[in-house]
């Protein structure tokens, strides 16, 4: 059981990173710059 609720987790982790990837993306209003330092911290976080 353990096992399985650190696996849900990590999914979970995963899926919230992709979804703020994607919301950082679709943000017309920030700048390339700021879009790749986003971008590197949220994957930092989703992994």
């Amino acid at each position: 059981m353990k096992d399985y609720n650190a696996q849900l987790y990590e999914r979970a982790k995963e899926l919230e990173c992709m979804y703020r990837v994607e919301e950082t993306l679709q943000n017309k209003k920030l700048t390339l710059p700021a879009v790749m330092k986003e971008l590197a911290e949220l994957i930092l976080v989703g992994i």
